[in-house]
């Protein structure tokens, strides 16, 4: 499938026609959409793109969309092959600039007038648009990879979100919080759509993207589905973890801080300084 540019893609018309819900299992309405973000992931787009499009001929994904963020590499040609719908970002955002670009160019194609109205009534409109999160370095995609992070939210209405377990890498283990694959009805993520405020902060204050949905999105369900992840040439086990670590530990931090210094402006005395923390690994 062609490349889109998504410069002007927020702002700009939906995708034009309503697309059809897939023939695949799913109740009648229900489609699935899998949103991959992909920076430099040349060494293994190929098997998660190759392993989506499978899913998408069995009739379990309507479509693969592969969100290019700034690669350098051969990324996005590599998802093309794969019959992978590749928007293009122009420059590295980061993850959740990326799932959030995917997002909205499934809320825009998917749902009619998904920019108008605002408000509670558009998102009812996204009940049965279910996105479902790779990603592009995982190993082995099934069909009940997919039946474990959609059934539930087909089968629950105040559902939400699933959460995919993932494998230990070696002797480190990862917290289950922290995994990237999981499946979130469209409805839940207007926030991500709409940029607001309240989601805007949660990434300022430091959180990493899976944090941040943990946040805002309450009613979710760890599955017993388990994933295996593949690392990046260089990348040590827990790297990513300690990253999430470090970034929410610094605001926790910040904000003991904050709270120490308003004690002190109420009672007059000057805060403690707190001892010097050890630096985490990034």
């Amino acid at each position: 499938m062609a490349s889109t540019n998504l410069k002007t893609l927020p702002k700009g018309p939906a995708p034009k026609g309503q697309a059809k819900a897939s023939k695949g299992p799913w109740p009648k309405g229900f489609i699935v959409v899998a949103v991959v973000p992909a920076h430099d992931e040349v060494h293994y787009i190929d098997n998660v793109a190759r392993q989506l499009n499978h899913r998408r001929r069995e009739g379990l994904i309507h479509e693969v969309v592969v969100v290019n963020d700034g690669s350098t590499d051969k990324t996005a040609q590599h998802a093309k092959n794969w019959d992978a719908t590749v928007l293009e970002l122009p420059k590295n955002r980061g993850k959740a600039t990326a799932v959030a670009v995917g997002v909205r160019y499934t809320a825009y194609k998917y749902v009619p007038k998904a920019r108008f109205p605002p408000g509670k009534k558009r998102y009812e409109k996204m009940e049965k648009v279910i996105v479902v999160m790779i990603d592009a370095d995982m190993g082995t995609i099934s069909k009940g990879h997919i039946h474990g992070l959609v059934d539930p939210i087909i089968r629950d209405h105040e559902l939400n979100m699933t959460v995919g377990t993932l494998e230990p890498l070696k002797k480190y283990i990862i917290d289950n919080n922290l995994s990237g694959q999981r499946g979130i009805r469209l409805r839940s993520l207007g926030a991500m759509i709409d940029e607001t405020t309240a989601w805007k902060n949660l990434l300022r204050h430091g959180y990493g993207l899976e944090t941040a949905l943990n946040r805002h999105i309450k009613a979710r369900q760890f599955t017993k589905i388990k994933f295996d992840t593949k690392r990046a040439p260089g990348e040590k086990a827990g790297d990513r973890l300690h990253r999430e670590v470090h970034s929410t530990a610094k605001y926790l931090n910040a904000r003991k801080e904050r709270a120490k210094t308003l004690r002190a402006e109420r009672t007059g005395k000057q805060p403690k300084k707190s001892p010097s923390a050890s630096k985490h690994r990034r």
